[in-house]
């Protein structure tokens, strides 16, 4: 990681050169000191002499607004019409889940959209440049929301992006400058004496460079940044595509123009019209306008002691107990944002789970349960849902389409909640008891392994959770994608050339010459090769080289196959041998995989286009696809998808595959491209059934989808929370399985003695007779007992039938000692006298137990009746 003040010190002369930007010097700013923090910053105003950080002064347009009026959407119309009028493309916003990526759950910043490849340019943006409305997901600042007035786990980011190549030079600091600084004064009607512009300096990733953030009467509006420089071993050197990374606060911008008390009043203005009529605090107009000057200080991540700066702030406020009055208050826009994210991201096809980045999202729906609970707020989430939706209509239009599904994953969720609550008081005061308090740890355990939220724990204990603690469970959840590192037991194949994939140019080739180029124990590298390698959630063909089996090929990160195979020591470099594919098993693979895709179209016309792929594994007998679902799947569901799949098959669609330019794929088919998750490359390789399905996938596929004949689903599963698993077979595997479910089902017909259409009313019908026969047997057992209890006067017993139960009934009346023995049950041997281990052990029977009980059981019961009547 670079260090940004080392970077500072030892090339001062770089950054005095980069940020002495010709645009403010032509414009007459005037650069200076901060004298409360030291941040360098620019200014017009030759009599400012703090910089602008809400810390310092506040807010100063609460009730002051600067510049023209708009509403959210109309902030957003009039950078769109400004920025194209200056050269820049609008393009649509990504989704807010980043399956295009492998290392983020969430978009996160407006520049992941195209990070690596454009960034690295590889590949060609969109456009260029670019500004784009990208709502971006972030869970870090969940206790500052509501509280501060400008925190959001959902917001949009207006990205504005260029990239400049070493024969392009599109627009760079200077015209970026100025651009921002002509939207804020002629199209926004900011006074350009309030426009701050502080110095600083990105780093990320090994690169960084200047950046420039703006602020005006405390609020900070954006932030660009320079991507210029990469870190190098002896310094750094100019990167060879340059990028302007610009983010613009829409909310930022709203806010300002309208000088609400919160930014939540603007970007959700009906949203809160609505959820006001819960609460509103008892406290004076004045007071609260005068404490949302003062919000911008309260940051969990930035104030040590929270406390003590809420304490001062009443004491400013001359108001005591302000905090106790405004937090319901707080909680209400918590609410507003919290809905708003929830309906992102299922819209865009996450929920909230246990795993991955539904963690955080769950998070946010407890948080939500929690507050209705405790404060008694009857909120209609659905009308919420609507309001959010006709808020943002104009820029997001595709929302009202998610209103009905977010209604439904949240009653769901609601169910999960307050099962977790009905069993929370008890686990939380139990704990207390134990330890006398709660640490963070317990507040993190108590949320992750049991769903009790940090607030209801402070209800049922009145303990107050620790600072920060939203944050800190944040943290704890995050499971990071990491990398399989399957390449750590592959032989070091450094210097070799990539293997040319023959199975690409013909999917039917079953035979091949090649040449050996390299052989590594038992692994053999050829030139070329038409064995398919494991990946893409396919398992590897097999077969044989020069008659040698072949048991497992991988391909590296550099392109390099390899092949098992059983005896290395029979091949040479540089010979020329043949390769046999195992044809059965490759065109059961691609039956298989070509299923997956079409089991997936069906699945998301049957559930809803919230249904995206979480995983999926193709053998040669059985295969499953992992999707992602908020709830159960129903059998009647099931038969539907299965029912459509089999439909695509009887259409007999033909099935394509080519190569596409990664930004041209996009453009084309979106990022549902990413189905099967990220996929690396500049150029990706497009599997399209026609009017069904288009994905970015590396498997062998049948030509046609009547090629697989039949698809037969075999069950369902969930395997975590929010994925649901459909296992299923094809062709030749799933007439075979439909076969042996037949002829289990004539064996039944023989059994029961009826023909098979009688199967289920005959199966029914000896059922209920089994459970009539069991209520006899139940009931003589109890008269049976009774006797024995009261008139039998051994104390050894043999019993036609013994329970546990009846053993129990028995020796409460009879007391010690007394042994029981059954002809039939399990166990059917008890033992209550003082030394019943003993005895039992005496017996020979096979069991055990403490004090003046023991039991076992027993094949030979009238062998332990004898034994037992000597014993006694």
């Amino acid at each position: 990681m670079v260090d940004k003040k080392v970077l500072k010190k030892k090339f001062q002369e770089e950054w005095e050169k980069h940020y002495k930007l010709q645009f403010f010097e032509d414009m007459g700013f005037v650069r200076k000191k901060c004298k409360v923090c030291g941040q360098t910053f620019w200014t017009l105003d030759p009599d400012r002499e703090v910089c602008g950080e809400p810390e310092h002064n506040g807010y100063q347009f609460i009730g002051n607004p600067a510049g023209k009026r708009r509403s959210y959407t109309e902030t957003w119309d009039a950078m769109a019409e400004f920025y194209a009028k200056n050269g820049h493309t609008i393009i649509d916003r990504y989704p807010v889940v980043a399956r295009w990526r492998d290392d983020l759950y969430f978009t996160i910043a407006s520049i992941a959209v195209f990070q690596p490849y454009a960034v690295a340019g590889e590949v060609e943006p969109p456009a260029n440049p670019l500004l784009i409305p990208q709502p971006c997901l972030r869970f870090k600042d969940v206790e500052n929301v509501g509280l501060s007035g400008r925190h959001f786990t959902n917001f949009v980011m207006v990205g504005q992006h260029a990239f400049n190549r070493p024969d392009k030079e599109v627009l760079w600091k200077n015209e970026a400058i100025e651009l921002i600084y002509r939207f804020m004064t002629e199209a926004v009607g900011i006074p350009k004496e309030e426009i701050v512009f502080h110095e600083d300096v990105w780093a990320g990733g090994g690169n960084f460079g200047p950046s420039i953030e703006y602020f005006v009467r405390g609020l900070e509006l954006g932030n660009v940044v320079f991507m210029q420089f990469k870190e190098t071993d002896d310094g750094y050197e100019q990167l060879q595509t340059r990028v302007i990374d610009h983010g613009i606060g829409l909310s930022r911008f709203a806010w300002i123009s309208n000088g609400t008390r919160t930014a939540y009043d603007v970007v959700f203005p009906s949203v809160m019209e609505y959820l006001k009529e819960f609460y509103t605090p008892d406290v004076p107009e004045t007071v609260l306008n005068e404490f949302a000057k003062m919000s911008g200080k309260l940051n969990f991540d930035e104030v040590e002691d929270m406390g003590a700066l809420m304490r001062e702030i009443e004491q400013k406020l001359n108001y005591p107990n302000f905090f106790e009055q405004y937090r319901p208050f707080a909680e209400l826009y918590a609410i507003g944002d919290h809905t708003k994210t929830l309906l992102f991201a299922v819209n865009d096809g996450a929920f909230p789970s246990n795993v991955g980045g539904g963690y955080n999202l769950r998070v946010l729906a407890r948080r939500i349960f929690s507050d209705m609970d405790r404060y008694g707020w009857d909120i209609d989430l659905g009308k919420v849902f609507e309001l959010h939706a006709k808020d943002v209509e104009p820029m997001f239009p595709e929302l009202k389409e998610a209103v009905d599904l977010a209604v439904d994953v949240m009653e769901e969720e609601r169910k999960k909640y307050h099962e977790s609550k009905r069993k929370a008081k008890s686990r939380v005061i139990t704990l207390v008891k134990k330890k006398g308090t709660l640490d963070v740890n317990d507040f993190v355990t108590l949320y992750q392994s049991y769903g009790i939220t940090p607030e209801d724990v402070r209800d049922i204990t009145g303990i107050e959770p620790p600072a920060g603690i939203y944050s800190i469970i944040e943290e704890a959840g995050k499971q990071k994608v990491k990398k399989k590192e399957e390449e750590s037991e592959l032989p070091d194949v450094e210097g070799i050339p990539k293997t040319y994939p023959l199975y690409y140019d013909d999917v039917e080739m079953m035979e091949f010459e090649a040449r050996v180029l390299k052989v590594i124990g038992d692994w053999v590298i050829l030139d070329k090769t038409a064995f398919y390698p494991e990946g893409g959630g396919q398992d590897a063909d097999t077969g044989e080289l020069n008659g040698v089996p072949v048991v497992d090929v991988r391909k590296t990160e550099s392109g390099v196959i390899l092949h098992l195979v059983k005896d290395g020591s029979r091949f040479r470099e540089g010979e020329t041998v043949i390769g046999k594919i195992n044809e059965t098993r490759r065109r059961r693979h691609m039956r298989h995989h070509t299923t997956a895709h079409l089991i997936l179209a069906a699945a998301r016309r049957v559930l809803g286009k919230h249904v995206w792929q979480a995983g999926a594994h193709k053998s040669e007998d059985i295969a499953h696809i992992d999707l992602t679902h908020y709830k159960r799947i129903t059998d009647e569901e099931l038969r539907e998808i299965e029912r459509l799949a089999n439909e695509y098959v009887m259409k007999n669609i033909p099935v394509k595959t080519y190569w596409m330019g990664r930004t041209e794929a996009e453009q084309k088919f979106g990022v549902i491209l990413y189905q099967g998750g990220a996929v690396p490359g500049k150029v990706l390789r497009i599997v399209e059934i026609d009017g069904t399905d288009a994905e970015a996938c590396g498997g062998t596929h049948v030509k046609r989808t009547g090629d697989i004949g039949l698809i037969k689903i075999v069950k369902r599963e969930s395997v975590a929370d929010g994925v649901e698993r459909i296992i299923y077979k094809s062709g030749d595997v799933a007439l075979a399985f439909v076969q042996e479910r037949e002829e289990r089902l004539k064996k039944a017909a023989e059994v029961l003695r009826v023909p098979v259409d009688e199967v289920p009313a005959a199966a029914e019908k000896m059922f209920n007779q089994w459970k009539d026969a069991e209520k006899r047997a139940e009931k003589l057992a109890e008269e049976l007992t009774r006797y024995v209890a009261e008139y039998e006067k051994e104390r050894v017993i043999l019993l036609p039938y013994l329970s546990q139960k009846m053993a129990e009934r028995i020796a409460e009346k009879k007391g010690k000692p007394l042994i029981l023995i059954g002809r039939s049950g399990k166990p059917n041997v008890f033992v209550y006298a003082d030394n019943a281990g003993e005895i039992i052990k005496k017996l020979g029977v096979r069991g055990g137990g403490k004090g003046d009980k023991a039991m076992g059981v027993t094949e030979e019961p009238d062998e332990v009746y004898r034994r037992a009547r000597e014993v006694f």
